[in-house]
């Protein structure tokens, strides 16, 4: 995600981006680029240029950033049953809140098993106790 202003005037010129009216350490040119985009960087953004003349201040730019859903990948070795458990991948992951991860037997009893602090992107996990079930069904949630 990235955020540019143009200006003229006086120079030097010097830009300062602020996020819900905090300077942002760091952010301090005409282009301010945000990467792995969590939710918590939901809010509004703007810059204040300013030259020996004075300052002025760009117009606000809200960003909203949308929770998605876990999934599980499919892709390779992401879900497969090993000498050492059940391995599987959780991708899609928002870094929104905690990652929980629940197993059932039946699907309508689910038992937590990880519980993750907040994550942008994918979460590894083996599962030692696969192994002693017949089948087993996972369910991700992001709190």
């Amino acid at each position: 995600m990235s955020f540019n202003v143009a200006a003229t005037g006086s120079l030097p010129l010097t830009y300062q981006w602020q996020f819900n009216g905090t300077n942002l350490t760091g952010a301090a040119n005409a282009l301010f680029t945000i990467t792995n985009v969590p939710v918590t960087d939901t809010g509004t953004y703007l810059c204040v240029l300013t030259n020996s003349y004075g300052m002025a201040t760009s117009s606000p730019a809200t960003l909203a950033v949308l929770r998605s859903t876990p999934q599980f990948s499919t892709s390779g070795s992401a879900l497969e049953m090993t000498g050492s458990g059940f391995n599987l991948q959780m991708i899609g992951l928002s870094g929104h809140g905690e990652v929980i991860l629940y197993f059932s037997t039946d699907l309508q009893h689910w038992i937590p098993i990880l519980t993750n602090p907040p994550v942008v992107g994918s979460l590894q996990f083996l599962d030692p106790n696969a192994t002693n079930f017949p089948a087993g069904f996972y369910q991700a949630v992001e709190q």
